[in-house]
Protein backbone atom coordinates (compact mmCIF):
# COMPACT_ATOMS: atom_id res chain seq x y z
CA UNK A 1 0.00 0.00 0.00
CA UNK A 2 1.51 3.28 -1.17
CA UNK A 3 0.60 6.44 1.20
CA UNK A 4 0.14 9.87 -0.64
CA UNK A 5 1.72 12.59 1.50
CA UNK A 6 0.92 16.50 0.35
CA UNK A 7 3.56 18.57 1.96
CA UNK A 8 3.82 21.80 2.28
CA UNK A 9 5.86 24.07 -0.09
CA UNK A 10 6.10 27.34 2.22
CA UNK A 11 5.22 27.96 6.17
CA UNK A 12 2.04 29.80 5.08
CA UNK A 13 0.64 26.50 3.40
CA UNK A 14 0.63 25.61 7.58
CA UNK A 15 -1.64 27.14 9.84
CA UNK A 16 -1.11 28.45 12.81
CA UNK A 17 -3.09 26.22 14.64
CA UNK A 18 -0.72 23.09 13.51
CA UNK A 19 2.06 24.84 14.38
CA UNK A 20 0.95 25.41 17.81
CA UNK A 21 0.14 21.70 18.30
CA UNK A 22 3.95 21.11 16.90
CA UNK A 23 5.19 23.58 19.30
CA UNK A 24 3.32 21.39 21.51
CA UNK A 25 4.63 17.90 20.76
CA UNK A 26 8.11 19.83 21.05
CA UNK A 27 7.66 21.44 24.49
CA UNK A 28 6.29 17.89 26.23
CA UNK A 29 8.94 15.09 24.69
CA UNK A 30 12.35 14.63 24.34
CA UNK A 31 12.24 11.33 21.65
CA UNK A 32 13.86 12.95 18.11
CA UNK A 33 11.74 10.23 16.38
CA UNK A 34 8.34 10.50 17.66
CA UNK A 35 8.78 14.73 17.40
CA UNK A 36 9.78 13.95 13.65
CA UNK A 37 6.84 11.70 13.14
CA UNK A 38 4.68 13.71 14.57
CA UNK A 39 6.22 16.79 12.32
CA UNK A 40 4.82 14.50 9.51
CA UNK A 41 2.02 13.89 11.01
CA UNK A 42 1.01 17.35 11.93
CA UNK A 43 2.34 18.87 8.79
CA UNK A 44 1.30 16.59 6.52
CA UNK A 45 -2.30 16.32 7.70
CA UNK A 46 -1.75 12.15 7.92
CA UNK A 47 -2.12 9.78 10.85
CA UNK A 48 0.55 8.53 13.04
CA UNK A 49 -0.25 5.05 12.53
CA UNK A 50 0.53 5.94 8.10
CA UNK A 51 3.99 7.86 8.96
CA UNK A 52 5.73 4.51 10.48
CA UNK A 53 4.92 3.25 7.14
CA UNK A 54 6.96 5.75 4.98
CA UNK A 55 10.69 4.89 3.71
CA UNK A 56 12.62 6.54 6.05
CA UNK A 57 14.60 8.16 3.61
CA UNK A 58 11.72 9.74 2.95
CA UNK A 59 10.77 10.75 6.23
CA UNK A 60 14.54 12.06 6.39
CA UNK A 61 13.87 14.28 3.64
CA UNK A 62 10.87 15.58 4.63
CA UNK A 63 12.27 16.69 8.22
CA UNK A 64 14.96 18.12 6.45
CA UNK A 65 11.93 19.65 3.94
CA UNK A 66 10.31 21.07 6.74
CA UNK A 67 13.39 22.79 8.71
CA UNK A 68 14.65 24.22 5.98
CA UNK A 69 11.15 26.30 5.05
CA UNK A 70 11.18 26.71 9.12
CA UNK A 71 14.18 28.37 8.71
CA UNK A 72 13.72 30.91 6.18
CA UNK A 73 13.19 34.53 6.77
CA UNK A 74 8.89 35.32 6.66
CA UNK A 75 8.04 38.21 4.94
CA UNK A 76 5.70 40.98 6.67
CA UNK A 77 2.26 40.59 5.90
CA UNK A 78 -0.85 43.57 6.17
CA UNK A 79 -3.66 41.31 5.10
CA UNK A 80 -4.83 38.28 4.41
CA UNK A 81 -8.14 36.10 4.22
CA UNK A 82 -9.25 33.28 6.37
CA UNK A 83 -12.04 31.85 4.39
CA UNK A 84 -14.29 34.66 3.11
CA UNK A 85 -13.03 37.10 5.99
CA UNK A 86 -10.42 39.47 5.48
CA UNK A 87 -8.04 40.40 8.01
CA UNK A 88 -5.53 43.37 8.30
CA UNK A 89 -2.89 44.22 10.61
CA UNK A 90 -3.47 47.12 12.81
CA UNK A 91 -2.96 50.18 10.38
CA UNK A 92 -1.18 52.57 12.90
CA UNK A 93 0.58 51.42 15.60
CA UNK A 94 1.31 54.70 17.09
CA UNK A 95 -2.06 54.29 17.74
CA UNK A 96 -1.88 51.33 19.79
CA UNK A 97 -4.09 51.34 22.96
CA UNK A 98 -2.90 50.40 25.98
CA UNK A 99 -5.03 47.37 26.25
CA UNK A 100 -3.68 46.16 22.62
CA UNK A 101 -0.37 46.18 23.87
CA UNK A 102 -0.77 44.82 27.22
CA UNK A 103 -2.37 41.79 25.72
CA UNK A 104 -0.08 41.39 22.13
CA UNK A 105 2.56 41.26 24.84
CA UNK A 106 1.29 39.22 26.88
CA UNK A 107 0.08 36.59 24.67
CA UNK A 108 2.93 36.48 22.40
CA UNK A 109 5.12 35.53 24.69
CA UNK A 110 4.45 31.71 24.08
CA UNK A 111 3.17 29.72 21.07
CA UNK A 112 0.65 28.20 22.33
CA UNK A 113 -1.21 31.50 22.96
CA UNK A 114 -0.36 32.99 19.87
CA UNK A 115 -3.64 32.86 18.15
CA UNK A 116 -4.88 35.38 20.86
CA UNK A 117 -1.92 37.87 19.82
CA UNK A 118 -2.80 37.52 16.51
CA UNK A 119 -6.59 38.02 17.05
CA UNK A 120 -5.49 41.41 18.54
CA UNK A 121 -2.72 42.04 15.95
CA UNK A 122 -5.49 41.32 12.82
CA UNK A 123 -8.55 41.98 12.67
CA UNK A 124 -11.71 42.04 10.14
CA UNK A 125 -11.27 44.76 7.65
CA UNK A 126 -14.27 46.97 8.07
CA UNK A 127 -13.77 49.61 5.76
CA UNK A 128 -11.03 50.46 2.42
CA UNK A 129 -10.29 53.03 0.25
CA UNK A 130 -7.53 51.95 -2.28
CA UNK A 131 -4.44 50.44 -0.28
CA UNK A 132 -5.85 52.23 3.28
CA UNK A 133 -8.44 50.47 5.39
CA UNK A 134 -10.00 50.07 8.72
CA UNK A 135 -10.07 47.42 11.08
CA UNK A 136 -13.10 46.41 13.74
CA UNK A 137 -12.56 47.83 17.09
CA UNK A 138 -10.57 46.30 19.55
CA UNK A 139 -12.55 44.16 21.93
CA UNK A 140 -10.93 41.37 23.07
CA UNK A 141 -9.36 38.76 21.62
CA UNK A 142 -12.14 36.19 22.43
CA UNK A 143 -14.10 37.15 19.16
CA UNK A 144 -11.05 35.71 16.80
CA UNK A 145 -8.46 33.58 19.09
CA UNK A 146 -10.30 30.26 17.25
CA UNK A 147 -10.10 31.57 14.13
CA UNK A 148 -6.60 32.94 13.98
CA UNK A 149 -5.41 29.14 14.43
CA UNK A 150 -6.67 29.21 10.69
CA UNK A 151 -4.29 31.99 9.78
CA UNK A 152 -1.01 30.98 7.70
CA UNK A 153 1.95 29.99 10.00
CA UNK A 154 4.40 32.37 8.21
CA UNK A 155 2.33 35.73 9.00
CA UNK A 156 2.15 34.90 12.37
CA UNK A 157 6.05 34.45 12.67
CA UNK A 158 6.46 37.58 11.15
CA UNK A 159 3.94 39.18 13.39
CA UNK A 160 5.27 37.92 16.06
CA UNK A 161 9.24 39.40 15.13
CA UNK A 162 7.59 42.52 14.60
CA UNK A 163 6.38 43.20 18.22
CA UNK A 164 9.59 41.63 19.15
CA UNK A 165 11.28 44.32 17.62
CA UNK A 166 9.16 46.77 17.94
CA UNK A 167 9.23 46.10 21.98
CA UNK A 168 12.69 46.06 21.87
CA UNK A 169 13.42 49.43 20.37
CA UNK A 170 10.64 50.89 22.85
CA UNK A 171 12.81 49.91 25.89
CA UNK A 172 16.04 51.17 24.19
CA UNK A 173 14.37 54.35 23.87
CA UNK A 174 12.68 54.93 27.27
CA UNK A 175 16.44 55.44 28.91
CA UNK A 176 16.93 58.55 26.11
CA UNK A 177 13.34 60.13 26.89
CA UNK A 178 13.59 59.93 30.07
CA UNK A 179 17.61 61.86 30.07
CA UNK A 180 15.37 64.25 27.64
CA UNK A 181 12.71 65.16 29.93
CA UNK A 182 14.98 65.46 33.12
CA UNK A 183 17.33 68.20 31.51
Amino acid sequence: MKIEVTRATNVNEISLGAYQKFQEVCATSNDEEFISMKMIEIFCDIELKDVVKIKLSSVAEMITHFSKIFSEKQEFIHRFCIGTQEFGFLPSVEDISMGEYIDIVKYSSSWDEMHKAMAVMYRPIVKTKGNAYEIQEYSGSINYSDVMKFAPCGIAIAASVFFWTLGNELIKAIPHYLEKKMT
